[in-house]
C-alpha cells in the first residue's frame, strides 16, 4: 500500500480519539498506467488523459506523479458536482516555470473553482466571482514539489464564506467573501481550464474532502508523519489494551 493512502487510512483510524476527518469524495494518487485516472475511493470519479502517453508518467513526490507540458495535454473527470457545502482541495504541485497558468478546475458545492499558479504564488477564484484569493508572492517554490490546501469553511460564497490556502502545511491566506459567484462551468479538469489555459509542470496526490479541513489535518497530510505499518499494529494494539485496562477498572 502507497504512503499516502496509509496516510489517509491512519488519519481515518485516529479520527476517533482525534478528530473527526471530513469525508474522502475523491482521491487520485496518479499512479497506474494508460490513458485512465484511477479514482481510489470507489467513487467513480475516473479521469482520462487527453493527449497524453506513457512518457507522461513520471517519478512524483509520493509515488508517481503526472507531467504536463503546459501545451494541450489535460485530464478530463467529467461535470459532475464533486461537494456540498464546506470543501477541501489537496494537491501535491512541482511546476517547471513561473507562469500565470491552472492546476484544476474542480466544481465543488455546486460552482467551478479554478485553482492557478501565478509566478510564486497561488491564486483561488470561483467562476464569476468579482474577487480572487491569493497567497503572497514567493509562497510557491518553482522546480520543486510544494503541498497545496485549499479549504473552504462553508457559508454563502460570495459574503459570508471563509477560506484558507496552506503551502506545504502551513497557512497563506484566509479571506471572507469572494463576491458574486456562479458563472458558466464546463468540466473538471487537472491541468487546464475551460478557458483554454494548460499547466507547464507535476500534478501528484490529488484529493478532494467533502467538508474543511483543520490546520492539523492539512499539516499531518503535508507531513506524512506516521507509523509504519507494523508500529500501527503496535499503535492500535496499545490503544486497545489501554480501553481495555480502563474499562475493567471501573
Amino acid at each position: 500500500m502507497q504512503k499516502s493512502l496509509f496516510v489517509t487510512f491512519f488519519l481515518v483510524l485516529v479520527s476517533g480519539w482525534t478528530f473527526a476527518l471530513p469525508t474522502l469524495v475523491a482521491s487520485w494518487p496518479l499512479e497506474g498506467s494508460g490513458n485512465t485516472m484511477t479514482d481510489i475511493t470507489g467513487n467513480g470519479h475516473t479521469g482520462t488523459l487527453e493527449n497524453m502517453d506513457s512518457s507522461n508518467r513520471v517519478v512524483g513526490q509520493v509515488g508517481n506523479a503526472l507531467d504536463f507540458d503546459g501545451a494541450n495535454e489535460r485530464v478530463s473527470i467529467g461535470s459532475g458536482n464533486f461537494t456540498s457545502g464546506a470543501s477541501s482541495i489537496v494537491l501535491r504541485v512541482n511546476p517547471d516555470i513561473a507562469q500565470s497558468k491552472p492546476m484544476a478546475e474542480l466544481k465543488i458545492d455546486n460552482t467551478g473553482l479554478l485553482l492557478y499558479q501565478t509566478g510564486t504564488s497561488i491564486v483561488m477564484a470561483f467562476r464569476g466571482a468579482s474577487n480572487q484569493f491569493q497567497t503572497a508572492s514567493g509562497g510557491l517554490t518553482i522546480g520543486d514539489w510544494n503541498h497545496i490546501a485549499f479549504v473552504y469553511n462553508g457559508g454563502a460564497k460570495a459574503a459570508s464564506g471563509s477560506y484558507e490556502m496552506y503551502i506545504n502545511g502551513s497557512l497563506q491566506s484566509s479571506l471572507t467573501g469572494l463576491g458574486a459567484v456562479g458563472g458558466s462551468f464546463g468540466g473538471n479538469f487537472l491541468g487546464f481550464e475551460n478557458s483554454g489555459f494548460f499547466f507547464d509542470g507535476q500534478l501528484d496526490e490529488v484529493t478532494i474532502w467533502d467538508g474543511a479541513l483543520t490546520s492539523l489535518e492539512v499539516n499531518s497530510l503535508f507531513s506524512d508523519v506516521v507509523p509504519e505499518p507494523s508500529s500501527l499494529i503496535l499503535l492500535v494494539l496499545g490503544l486497545v489494551g489501554v480501553l481495555h485496562r480502563m474499562k475493567m477498572s471501573k
